[in-house]
């Protein structure tokens, strides 16, 4: 396993992140985002489909009310998932979402993972995000071994 941390100033530079951290997903990728309400977690995910050649990242939206968006079209397609309005512990079966978590050809990511029920899913990438204030988010990456390189290209975000 891979961690490293950073420094994000304003959403420039978390754009720029998620775009870069794309660049570097492969499918079968779960990527599980923490972090408190208006930490950057959704537009972490815009910089993650702009990073995936998507053809609009502008239109990705939290998908808090609808709980699942996917989205088609670029290198990988993407299910995106926001579990903070169900109470946990879910239950992804329940919710009828077992087959969208286990599509080995696209990349998931899932804010709000805490309210898993323990155990059920395990994540390839996973991302804390904090406030540190002054437009400023502290970043926290752990993921699987083939993104190292990102470390080195983060020197752009400074």
């Amino acid at each position: 396993m891979f961690t490293f941390d950073q420094r994000l100033i304003g959403d420039e530079s978390t754009l720029a992140f998620g775009a870069l951290l794309g660049r570097n997903l492969r499918s079968g990728d779960r990527l599980f985002l923490h972090g408190p309400l208006g930490a950057g977690k959704t537009t972490l995910v815009r910089g993650l489909m702009h990073g995936l050649e998507h053809p609009d990242s502008r239109e990705v939206a939290s998908p808090t009310f609808a709980i699942h968006h996917r989205y088609d079209g670029g290198r990988l397609s993407v299910d995106h998932l926001d579990l903070y309005r169900l109470t946990a512990p879910v239950d992804l079966a329940a919710e009828g979402l077992d087959t969208v978590i286990d599509d080995p050809s696209s990349v998931v990511v899932i804010e709000w993972p805490e309210r898993l029920q323990i155990g059920s899913l395990s994540p390839t990438i996973s991302i804390h995000l904090t406030l540190l204030g002054e437009g400023s988010r502290g970043m926290r990456l752990t993921g699987r071994d083939g993104l190292e390189s990102i470390r080195q290209s983060t020197s752009v975000l400074r």
